[in-house]
């Protein structure tokens, strides 16, 4: 569940956008930032936001130690606040990872870091009982009828714990179920209207549906209080840029996607997915050159990615004209795709094939060895 943010992300720029193409919204907005409600789980101060936020950038620059004092301070001083309950589950995470890797191989571990932090987190669910036990416990859990059944205690607990309906939300993400995850996450809105993070992940859930503008709103909204989303880090931010910018692509505003793409900071992003973004805009702006220039960019920096070479064997069939070069990077895309093992990857490999058949078909009747 903690990595479905990244997955979804992935999943947009790779099959969805890409793929999907601008649709009507007619969906009303579940979401507003025009009623404020108190949320019994998020109570900072402004100077202990300061503080957790100082507690992240440690713990992103690998200082654990600050980070994990402060982390504990802060939750001493406030101990429901999910925002400082999720980033302490972070760095207790990372520690035990890192205490895991500094005994080297010389010592046997029965069970990974995060077996073990999941089995530690359940026991503290199991030992004092509250909603924010049982979601952290959920969050850690790598199978999603665990963390159903876990989030569903929170629930019992407070049916007004919104994060638990957010969470919910993930799970059902996560398993393709997206007319749940809608559901959850209008659930999530009607208690918190301006839920930062639920309205990220209804931003990205719209995307995948086709509804472009729908996405374009939510993101767009999100990224003007970006600063108030307590889980989301520099990162996250450029994260949604990248997803926004496909969007407005596939919305026909491609000076918008350019302008967005533009305000990424150097490898703060896969530098893939920002590549094949970049070529995605520009094709569609008209400009086939540049778009060329960044998927072999992209090829470049790793010969074995998949959807970058699909790129460049399209403009060089459809655009460029360039029959024969077209189909030397056809047959890359099937070697790539033979070797992979994933879904997308089988996808691709069907219409390599295809293309590279109609291709060779149309070589060989010029060559007059076709009937």
């Amino acid at each position: 569940m903690r990595s479905l943010v990244s997955q979804l992300c992935s999943a947009l720029t790779v099959l969805g956008l890409v793929v999907l193409g601008a649709a009507c919204s007619s969906t009303p907005r579940p979401w507003s930032f025009e009623t404020s409600t108190v949320d019994r789980y998020q109570q900072l101060t402004s100077e202990e936001i300061d503080e957790l936020r100082q507690a992240v950038g440690w713990l992103e620059e690998g200082d654990l130690m600050a980070a994990r004092s402060t982390l504990a301070s802060l939750a001493n001083r406030a101990p429901q606040d999910v925002p400082v309950a999720f980033w302490q589950q972070e760095a207790r995470v990372a520690y035990r990872s890192e205490l895991e890797a500094s005994r080297g191989d010389s010592v046997e571990v029965a069970s990974s870091p995060e077996e073990v932090m999941r089995d530690r987190y359940r026991l503290e669910a199991q030992q004092s009982p509250s909603p924010l036990a049982y979601l952290l416990a959920a969050r850690l859990e790598d199978d999603g009828l665990a963390a159903r059944l876990l989030l569903d205690q929170a629930i019992n607990l407070d049916p007004e714990f919104s994060w638990a309906y957010y969470a919910r939300a993930h799970v059902a993400a996560s398993s393709g179920d997206w007319s749940t995850a809608r559901a959850e996450l209008e659930r999530t809105f009607k208690l918190q209207p301006g839920h930062l993070p639920a309205l990220r992940l209804y931003g990205w859930l719209q995307a995948a549906a086709g509804d472009v503008e729908a996405a374009i709103q939510a993101l767009e909204a999100w990224l003007e209080h970006a600063d108030e989303d307590l889980l989301a880090t520099e990162q996250t931010a450029d994260e949604v840029r990248l997803d926004l910018a496909l969007a407005h692509d596939a919305n026909g505003d491609e000076g918008r996607a350019l302008q967005l793409l533009a305000q990424l900071a150097p490898g703060r992003v896969d530098e893939i997915r920002r590549l094949t973004a970049l070529a995605v805009v520009e094709e569609g702006g008209g400009d086939v050159a540049a778009s060329l220039r960044a998927v072999q960019q992209a090829r470049e920096s790793d010969g074995q990615a998949l959807l970058p070479a699909v790129q460049e064997a399209l403009l060089l069939e459809l655009w460029l004209g360039d029959e024969e070069a077209s189909m030397r990077v056809w047959r890359e895309v099937i070697e790539i795709a033979s070797n992979s093992e994933d879904l997308a990857a089988g996808l691709q490999l069907f219409r390599a094939e295809v293309h590279l058949q109609r291709l060779e078909s149309r070589a060989g009747h010029r060559r007059g060895e076709g009937p």
